[in-house]
């Protein structure tokens, strides 16, 4: 089925959405926090997802809702970028309903689950996601750039989602090292904003938001 003009606005719509919600995730999560971070457990900065436990975790919760509702009616030319985008959805929805374990809530979530079952699977609809962010940025991102004749704009744009998917891989992998041997826990959050923000650029990259970077 072609692609029709109506669904490329609209694309370029979500992405947008998308971009700025990813972008303001981690500062809004913090900031919000910080207003009544007297009221928050100790630690509750460490990670986007420590935010579920403080005064304000619903803002937290809400901007990974609208990143939800984004993927899942996504709009896009290609196969690759439909499933995965698909699969971004259900990592987010993962993400959501199993929150960041902790012994000093027995249950959480959307389902009540104990907080080392619920961690584990937080684990994995993470790692899922930041996946799914890569696979977007160097392959669906870039499948879209080779159709076109080749400008200096457009393999700098090329560039530029080829950098941030790795830049992700990289960040995912630097997690994964964090949990085996134990290192300190903010620098979750360090490495979280270095996924979500380039993201979140690349998106509106995409959307053609940057006039500077338009074809």
């Amino acid at each position: 089925m072609a692609f029709s003009k109506d669904n490329e606005a609209i694309s370029k719509y979500q992405k947008r959405i998308l971009g700025f919600t990813l972008i303001l995730l981690v500062p809004f999560s913090l900031l919000f926090g910080v207003i009544n971070h007297n009221h928050n457990m100790p630690g509750w900065w460490h990670s986007v997802s420590r935010t579920y436990y403080a005064t304000d975790g619903i803002i937290m919760m809400s901007m990974f809702a609208i990143t939800l509702i984004m993927f899942l009616s996504y709009r896009c030319r290609f196969f690759i970028e439909r499933i995965t985008s698909f699969f971004a959805a259900i990592a987010t929805f993962g993400v959501l309903a199993f929150p960041h374990g902790l012994p000093e809530y027995e249950f959480a979530g959307i389902f009540m689950t104990p907080y080392h079952i619920g961690g584990k699977l937080h684990v994995i609809f993470a790692a899922m996601l930041f996946i799914s962010y890569s696979v977007i940025s160097i392959l669906a991102f870039t499948k879209e750039e080779r159709d076109f004749v080749p400008t200096k704009k457009t393999l700098l744009k090329k560039k530029i989602y080829l950098s941030t998917g790795i830049l992700i891989i990289i960040c995912s992998i630097t997690l994964l090292f964090r949990i085996i041997f134990n290192l300190p826990e903010f620098l979750v959050i360090i490495f979280e904003t270095l996924i979500f923000e380039p993201f979140g650029v690349a998106m509106l990259i995409k959307a053609d938001f940057f006039r500077s970077l338009r074809d």
